[in-house]
C-alpha cells in the first residue's frame, strides 16, 4: 500500500510540475458601450504580392514549365535538359520580337527534352546546391488531367512528337501531339490533355521519333483544376487552385501589387509587357535572380497587371498598384556600393574602416577587398556619384521620362476607363474584361529613397494627378523604418505630398521586436497623412531559412502589433504581411506567411492569426481598460454596431497561461459569446508540409450578467466574439470548410533535454511523494520491521 501512495504522490508531483497552469483571474478587461471610437479603416487588413520566393512563376501561376520561353538571358537553356537530340539556342525567326528567342531541334532517330519545373535550390542549411536543383520540381496528382501547348516552327522533321510526364508512374507511352498542321513559314500553337496516374514528383517529357529539324518555343503545363481555366475574365492565365483558396480565405480588403522591387526591376519592367496573349509578353529578368550562384529566375508575366486587377475584383479587394519612379532598385548591392564609395570621399583612411566594420558589418579581413572595389568604381565627388544615378533613373523632361510618364497613365486608363473610351480601355475589354477595375491607389516607386527619388516622385504625381485627380497617390518612404531617409521622406511627404498615402515597412529584430512597437502609431498624427503598411513580420525569433522560422512566437509579436494598427487605423489605412507565398527550398526570404511545394501547402500559425484576426473585424474601435500584471498581454476591441457584434482580440506574448476576467458596460442582452484562437505551450511550434502541430480552434465561453472569464495559452491570439441584443451567434464568422484545422503533436527540437527534464521531474515528484507520504501519511512514525527469526525458533514456539 505504502508504494502505491508513493507512486500516485509522485505522479501528482509530476503533473505539477508539467502541466501548464493558469494564473489566476487577477487581469481584467473593461468595455465599456459608452467609449465607443474612431472608425475602423475598411481597408486594413489586405495582401501584397510579390515574386520574391517564387512566389508567382513557379506558385500562384498555375503554368509548371520553368523558363518556358528560352528567354533566360544569361543561360536560355536552363532547367531543360536534352537528350539524344541536338538542341541549338536560335533567334532567326521568333514568334515575335518580344519573345526572342527558341530552341531548334534535331533528330536523327529518336530523343527527347526534359523540362524540370521550378525545382527547390537549397539544402538543409540554406545554401545554394547544384545537387538539389538537378532534382525535378514538378508534382502531379493522381487522376488529375494536364493541358499541355507549345509553339511549333517545322523547318524539315518527319515523325512523331509525344508528351509525357518523366516520373516513377508516368513515364510510359506519351501522349501523341497532332503537327499535321506545321510548317517552315509560321509558327503553330498546339496543345495536348494529359493524365497523370500517379501522385509523385517528375518533370515534363517531350519525345521525339523521327529525323530532321524543328523549333519549339513557349511551353506550358497547366493543371485542369487551375482557378479561372476556362473563363473568359480570365482569357489568358489561370491561378493554383489551393493558392488561390488561401488568399480568398484570408478576406483581403486590397491586394498590392506586382511587388516594390519588382515594379523598380533594373531590366525595364513595364506594365504593357505583362498583358494580351501571353506569348506576345516580353519576359524580363527577374529582380531576384542569382546568376552568380548558378540559379536563375524571369519574370515570365504570364500573371501580368490585368490578372492583378482581375484577382483583385474576384477576391473582393481594392486594386493597388505600383510603378516605377523611373529609377533601377536602390535596394541591390550596386547602388549600395556606390553610395559607399560617395561617403568614403568624406572620410579618413581610419574613419573609412571604422564605417565599414561597425556600420556596413564587414569584417576587418575584409575590408581590404571591399575598398579596392569601392575605389574601382572612380567615384571622386557628388558628381561622379550623381552621374551614376542618371545612368540609372530617368530624368524629368527628358523624352525618355515623357514616354514614361505616359505609360502610366496609359495603365490608369487600361483600369478605369470605358470601354469605348479608348485604345488602352478597349484593349482591356478584348482581354476579358469589358467592365472597368476602379484603379483608386497608385504607388510611385517601391523601396526608392533620397533625391533623385523625390525629383522623380514630383513630377510624375503632377502628370498623374493633372489628368486623373481622383487617384491617390502613394509615395516611398525606403525600405527602412527609421533613420535619416526615412524621417526625410516623412519630412517631405507632410510638406508637399499630404493629399496621398505613404508606404511603410516593419520587419522586427530580436532587440527590438514588434510587442515593442506596438505604440509605433500613437505618435503619429491622427488626422494627417494615412500609411499603408505593405511589409510587416516578426523575426525576433528565427533559426535557417525556413518554415520554422513561422513559429507562434513570431505570429504572436504580429498579432500583438496588430493590436496597435487597430488602435491607430485613423493612420493606418492599409496593412499586410509579406511575403504571403514562399516555395520551400527556394526561398529568397526566411519567412512567409504560406509556405508550398509542387501540391501541398503549409499554413503557418502567422497566417491563422491574419485567418481569424482579418475576418473578425468591427467597424468602430472600442477604447478599452486592461488591467494586468502582464506586460505580455495586448488587446483591441472593436464593434460593429449594426450586426450588433463586439470583437475583443486578446494576444499573449508571452510563455505564461493567462487568465482574463472581461467585464461589460451597456451591452444588454448579451446573447452569445464565442471564441476563436491560435496558440500553444511552446514558442518554437511551427507547421510544416507534411505535418501541422498549430491551427485555430474555436470554443464557446459561459457568461453571466456580462462578464466571462477568458484563458490565453502562450504565445496566442485570440478574438473573443460577442453578440448582443438580437444577435445570438449564428452569424459570427466561421472558418472555411477547405482548411483543414487537425493538428499533430508538437515535439520540440530539443528533444534529449525535454526527456532529461521529464526524468528530472519524475526523480523530484518521487523524492517528494515519498517524503509527504512518510511526513504526513505516517506521522514521521518509522515504519514496523519484521522480526527476523530463525526457522527452528518459529518451531520451538509451536
Amino acid at each position: 500500500m505504502k508504494k502505491v501512495v508513493s507512486v500516485l504522490l509522485s505522479i501528482i508531483f509530476v503533473f505539477a510540475f508539467a502541466s501548464p497552469v493558469f494564473a489566476k483571474a487577477n487581469s481584467t478587461l473593461n468595455i465599456s458601450k459608452g467609449d465607443i471610437g474612431a472608425e475602423i479603416s475598411p481597408t486594413l487588413y489586405g495582401v501584397s504580392i510579390d515574386d520574391a520566393s517564387f512566389g508567382v512563376d513557379g506558385g500562384l501561376s498555375s503554368n509548371m514549365v520553368n523558363n518556358n520561353s528560352f528567354e533566360y538571358k544569361d543561360n536560355p537553356e536552363y532547367a531543360w535538359e536534352f537528350n539524344g537530340v541536338s538542341p541549338v539556342v536560335s533567334s532567326q525567326n521568333p514568334i515575335n520580337q518580344n519573345n526572342p528567342t527558341y530552341e531548334t531541334i534535331t533528330v536523327e532517330s529518336s530523343g527527347k527534352m526534359l523540362n524540370k519545373g521550378y525545382t527547390k535550390l537549397f539544402d538543409g542549411k540554406g545554401n545554394y546546391s547544384s545537387k538539389v536543383a538537378e532534382k525535378s520540381g514538378m508534382s502531379f496528382k493522381k487522376g488529375t488531367t494536364y493541358y499541355f501547348s507549345c509553339y511549333l516552327l517545322n523547318v524539315d522533321f518527319q515523325g512523331k512528337i509525344g508528351v509525357f510526364f518523366d516520373s516513377k508512374s508516368n513515364n510510359s507511352d506519351p501522349v501523341q501531339l497532332n503537327i499535321n498542321g506545321t510548317n517552315k513559314n509560321s509558327w503553330t500553337k498546339v496543345s495536348v490533355k494529359v493524365k497523370s496516374m500517379a501522385t509523385e514528383n517528375g518533370g515534363l517529357g517531350i519525345s521525339f521519333n523521327g529525323t530532321g529539324s524543328i523549333c519549339i518555343d513557349y511551353v506550358t503545363l497547366v493543371p485542369d483544376d487551375s482557378f479561372g481555366l476556362g473563363d473568359g475574365e480570365w482569357k489568358y492565365a489561370s491561378l493554383r487552385a489551393d493558392m488561390f483558396d488561401a488568399l480568398k480565405n484570408l478576406k483581403p480588403s486590397f491586394l498590392k501589387f506586382p511587388g516594390d522591387c519588382t515594379a523598380e526591376n533594373n531590366d525595364g519592367y513595364n506594365w504593357k509587357d505583362t498583358i494580351g496573349e501571353p506569348a506576345l509578353r516580353r519576359q524580363s529578368v527577374s529582380v531576384y535572380n542569382n546568376s552568380s550562384k548558378g540559379y536563375f529566375a524571369n519574370n515570365s508575366n504570364m500573371l501580368g497587371y490585368h490578372e492583378y486587377f482581375q484577382l483583385a475584383r474576384d477576391l473582393n479587394a481594392v486594386p493597388v498598384a505600383v510603378v516605377g519612379a523611373g529609377i533601377a532598385c536602390q535596394t541591390n548591392g550596386e547602388y549600395e556600393a556606390y553610395s559607399q564609395a560617395l561617403d568614403k570621399t568624406y572620410m579618413t583612411d581610419e574613419q573609412w574602416e571604422a564605417y565599414l566594420t561597425n556600420e556596413c558589418g564587414f569584417k576587418k579581413s575584409e575590408v581590404k577587398a571591399r575598398t579596392e572595389y569601392i575605389n574601382s568604381l572612380g567615384v571622386k565627388s557628388v558628381d561622379d556619384f550623381n552621374k551614376y544615378v542618371n545612368s540609372i533613373a530617368l530624368t524629368p523632361g527628358t523624352d525618355d521620362f515623357i514616354n514614361y510618364a505616359q505609360d502610366v497613365l496609359d495603365l490608369i486608363e487600361y483600369a478605369n476607363a470605358d470601354s469605348t473610351a479608348g485604345y488602352w480601355a478597349s484593349l482591356r475589354s478584348a482581354n476579358g474584361s469589358e467592365q472597368p477595375f476602379n484603379l483608386k491607389y497608385l504607388q510611385i516607386g517601391g523601396d526608392n529613397y533620397g533625391e533623385t527619388y523625390w525629383r522623380n516622385f514630383d513630377a510624375l504625381k503632377k502628370i498623374i494627378n493633372e489628368k486623373y485627380p481622383d487617384i491617390v497617390v502613394i509615395a516611398s518612404t525606403g525600405y527602412s523604418s527609421d533613420g535619416e531617409d526615412f524621417d526625410t521622406a516623412w519630412n517631405k511627404i507632410n510638406s508637399s505630398y499630404s493629399s496621398g498615402l505613404a508606404n511603410e515597412k516593419v520587419v522586427d529584430l530580436k532587440d527590438n521586436t514588434l510587442s515593442q512597437n506596438v505604440t509605433r502609431y500613437d505618435s503619429y498624427n491622427q488626422s494627417g497623412v494615412g500609411v499603408i503598411l505593405d511589409e510587416y513580420r516578426s523575426s525576433a525569433y528565427t533559426k535557417g531559412n525556413d518554415v520554422k522560422n513561422n513559429n507562434m512566437f513570431n505570429a504572436s509579436q504580429e498579432a500583438s502589433f496588430i493590436t496597435g494598427l487597430e488602435k491607430n487605423s485613423s493612420v493606418v489605412k492599409m496593412a499586410s504581411y509579406s511575403p504571403i507565398f514562399s516555395k520551400i527550398g527556394a526561398n529568397s526570404k526566411n519567412q512567409s506567411l504560406v509556405w508550398f511545394d509542387g501540391n501541398d501547402l503549409a499554413y503557418t500559425p502567422s497566417y491563422y492569426t491574419q485567418l481569424i484576426f482579418a475576418n473578425n473585424v468591427g467597424k468602430n474601435y472600442v477604447n478599452s481598460t486592461l488591467n494586468s500584471d502582464s506586460d505580455g498581454v495586448f488587446q483591441s476591441v472593436t464593434i460593429d454596431e449594426t450586426s450588433r457584434t463586439l470583437y475583443i482580440k486578446l494576444v499573449n506574448t508571452s510563455g505564461n497561461h493567462e487568465k482574463i476576467s472581461v467585464n461589460l458596460s451597456g451591452f444588454d442582452e448579451v446573447s452569445a459569446v464565442s471564441q476563436q484562437s491560435v496558440g500553444s505551450d511552446f514558442k518554437s511550434v511551427f507547421n510544416s508540409i507534411k505535418k501541422q502541430t498549430v491551427a485555430p480552434r474555436q470554443t464557446e465561453l459561459e457568461f453571466e450578467d456580462g462578464t466571462f472569464e477568458a484563458e490565453l495559452a502562450p504565445y496566442s491570439a485570440t478574438v473573443i466574439r460577442v453578440g448582443y441584443e438580437q444577435n445570438n451567434g449564428n452569424g459570427f464568422y466561421v472558418l472555411p470548410d477547405n482548411l483543414n484545422t487537425e493538428v499533430k503533436a508538437f515535439v520540440p527540437m530539443s528533444i534529449p533535454v525535454f526527456i532529461i527534464m521529464i526524468i528530472a521531474i519524475f526523480v523530484v515528484g518521487s523524492v517528494a511523494g515519498y517524503f509527504v507520504y512518510s511526513k504526513f501519511v505516517l506521522k514521521g512514525k518509522k515504519p514496523n520491521k519484521p522480526n527476523k527469526k530463525k526457522k527452528d525458533d518459529s518451531t520451538d514456539e509451536e
